[in-house]
């Protein structure tokens, strides 16, 4: 979703800062470049979303933050993030985001996350009219990502979530003990009102 925006917003404009990482710049009809120089919130990204999607500047804020998160752990841990038609988002051995707008490093990151080269999509079926659309690996904030959970299996039965073995069993002995616990709570109440004790 913000990928998407600072894409189209890019498009046309010479600069946008995400706040607290940098900014996107583009010189005349050039590639676009980055800096960590300018990171001071300008108000224009967070606009551009609360214009998206429709909501308060609080919303706006908190998905922004959660699209830095992915931006970060997306480039320390899968080696880069692409943000569609600007570039490629690494981090550097001093872990300062370096960008690679050209089309090679692009396609390099489209082939290493099994989607193929960046471009018009495959043509379908003779007759058909309807062009073959590749996976989209994206996730909410429209970064492309590389982990398996993005991935589906054609067999169904692989794409079940297991949250790990013995989870019936888990299940079994947490109502076993919750059902201990009232017993004794009654035993207690019980004897604590019972004239005979003297409690």
């Amino acid at each position: 979703m913000i990928g998407e925006i600072i894409s189209n917003y890019m498009l046309d404009s010479r600069r946008l800062v995400v706040p607290g990482v940098g900014a996107f710049i583009r010189k005349d009809d050039g590639p676009v470049l980055f800096t960590e120089l300018l990171r001071a919130d300008d108000g224009i990204l967070l606009s551009l979303i609360q214009g998206a999607r429709g909501c308060s500047q609080a919303e706006a804020t908190a998905m922004l933050e959660a699209f830095i998160t992915d931006l970060k752990q997306g480039a320390a841990l899968e080696g880069g993030v692409l943000i569609d038609r600007v570039g490629v988002m690494t981090l550097d051995e001093k872990g300062q985001f370096k960008l690679d707008s050209s089309r090679a490093a692009q396609d390099a990151y489209m082939q290493r996350i099994g989607q193929g080269k960046q471009g018009p999509a495959k043509p379908g079926k003779a007759g058909t009219g309807k062009a073959k659309q590749e996976p989209d690996y994206r996730n909410q904030n429209g970064i492309f990502v590389q982990t398996d959970k993005y991935k589906k299996s054609k067999d169904p039965k692989k794409n079940v979530i297991r949250y790990g073995r013995g989870g019936g069993m888990k299940l079994v002995i947490t109502i076993a003990v919750i059902a201990i616990v009232v017993a004794l709570a009654v035993i207690v109440y019980s004897a604590m009102n019972d004239p005979m004790l003297g409690f």
